[in-house]
Order: structure tokens, then C-alpha cells, then sequence
């Protein structure tokens, strides 16, 4: 079934002719966007690895519920990226989407942290100490939203050291603070 989905995928990279004097021209920003996504990769699981031994696995285990709640709020900014990255690459307006998402971010963010208690006292009554730290690790979804549009609209234009810059400061806050 999936052979039969992807058949024009698969057509358009045969008709697709590589040339390596592209590649060539854009070194320099597909080697920054892939280690800004190695390091985006590193942070997401050095964090587990310093709180569990600073603070113990009591509180990774409060952090990691937090983080799951976060994680389901990030979607409207990965949808927002996924989306105005390709619009942006084109030169079409953004926008409009860009300020909807953001708003949608928002309002998601206050309704999930107004429902956090009866969620978790519901789904995780074992770990209702969660409730300020997911309540906390939920706001980090509307700077999450603006890093995405802004990471989209750098991408779109080939920029890729500034993403890659924010990153690498990011991983040095992270072990350090």
C-alpha cells in the first residue's frame, strides 16, 4: 500500500538530477542546519541526564511528566514551522498563519494549564506534585512557537548560522546554569 502512495515520490527522484555544484554553493548552510539539529537532538536528552544527577530521580520523574505535557503542546509549533518554512522558501506572505498559531499557542497554553490539575489528578493521581512544574514547563510552548517561526523564516532564506548559534548558546546555558 505504501509502494503505491510514495509511487510519485519515488518517480520524482529518478527524474531528479543531483548536481554537486549545488550542493557545493550550499555547504556551509546544510552543515549548520544539521548541527543545529544534532545539538537540538543532544538537548533533548541532556537535561534528563544533569537533573537525574543533581537533583535525583524523583524529581527527572516530576520533570519528564512536565515535559510530556510540553511535548503535546509543541505540536502547533512544529505544525507552524513545518508550514512556513516551504511558504517563506517561495516568498508567499506568512503572516496571518504566523499570528494564529501564536495565538492558538497561547490559548492552548492557558487551557491546559487551567485543566493540569484535573488531568493529572485524573490520569497520574500518584504524581499530583507535578502540577507546578507541568504547569511551569507549559509557558515554554509560546517562546517554542516564535523560535519555530523565526527558525522557519531563516531557513527560508538559506540563513542557517543564526539557528545554529541559538543552539549552541542554548546547550551552553543548559550545562551551565
Amino acid at each position: 500500500g505504501l509502494l503505491v502512495a510514495d509511487y510519485p515520490y519515488f518517480r520524482g527522484l529518478v527524474r531528479m538530477r543531483l548536481s554537486l555544484r549545488v550542493i557545493k554553493t550550499r555547504l556551509g548552510f546544510i552543515v549548520n542546519a544539521y548541527v543545529a539539529s544534532l545539538i537540538g537532538s543532544l538537548s533533548s536528552n541532556i537535561d534528563k541526564v544533569v537533573i537525574a544527577g543533581l537533583y535525583g530521580y524523583d524529581v527527572l520523574g516530576l520533570y519528564q511528566l512536565a515535559t510530556q505535557f510540553l511535548g503535546l503542546l509543541r505540536i502547533v509549533p512544529g505544525a507552524l514551522y513545518s508550514y512556513i518554512l516551504p511558504q517563506a522558501s517561495r516568498r508567499r506572505p506568512t503572516r496571518e498563519v504566523e499570528v494564529l498559531g501564536l495565538g492558538v499557542t497561547v490559548i492552548a497554553v492557558l487551557l491546559v494549564m487551567c485543566m493540569t490539575p484535573i488531568l493529572v489528578r485524573f490520569l497520574f493521581s500518584k504524581f499530583l506534585r507535578a502540577i507546578a512544574p507541568i504547569r511551569m514547563a507549559l509557558l515554554a510552548a509560546i517562546p517554542s512557537a516564535v523560535i519555530a517561526v523565526r527558525t522557519a523564516h531563516f531557513y527560508a532564506q538559506e540563513r542557517s548560522r543564526e539557528p545554529l548559534i541559538a543552539m549552541v548558546v542554548y546547550i551552553v546555558c543548559l550545562l551551565y546554569t
